[in-house]
């Protein structure tokens, strides 16, 4: 799990530990572990939230019984500069929220009509000259272009 976010929680103060750099767009790739190092979180239920830029609606992930959790993909859907990350437990623990700068992707969903043809244009292209080529075979075959080698 080397795409992980670390954190530790000490009292009710989250510090980001990793210098990990995460970047915009990516889905289950991207996980977060946590480091409890005061007592009033053993044995509990935990729960981190993950907030986008300044939303003040969370999206909250309970921690796997070895303080891990997959980042939730929506926060990071471009455009995004930050997500913030806070840690709550029982009735009721909380922290502050840590923030983690996210690169842009280099990814795009839009379409654009490209100057330079697609790939698969290109590909099309070269399938359609190999066929014109085969084809251009087979008719000087048909055509009586090639001779019988015996007949020499």
């Amino acid at each position: 799990m080397d795409a992980q976010l670390k954190f530790t929680i000490t009292d009710q103060t989250i510090k980001r530990t990793d210098t990990f750099k995460p970047v915009s767009d990516s889905r289950d790739y991207l996980y977060a572990g946590f480091t409890f190092t005061t007592n009033e979180w053993d044995n509990q239920i935990k729960t981190a939230v993950f907030y986008r830029d300044d939303e003040e609606t969370g999206y909250p992930v309970v921690l796997s019984q070895n303080d891990t959790c997959l980042v939730p993909w929506e926060v990071l859907v471009s455009p995004v500069r930050f997500i913030y990350v806070s840690v709550f437990a029982g009735y009721l623990i909380t922290s502050n929220k840590a923030s983690v700068l996210v690169r842009a992707a280099g990814y795009s969903t839009e379409i654009i009509e490209p100057s330079t043809p697609s790939v698969y244009d290109q590909i099309l292209t070269r399938l359609q000259e190999l066929e014109d080529y085969v084809d251009e075979r087979v008719d000087n075959i048909d055509g009586g272009l090639f001779t019988d080698w015996n007949d020499n």
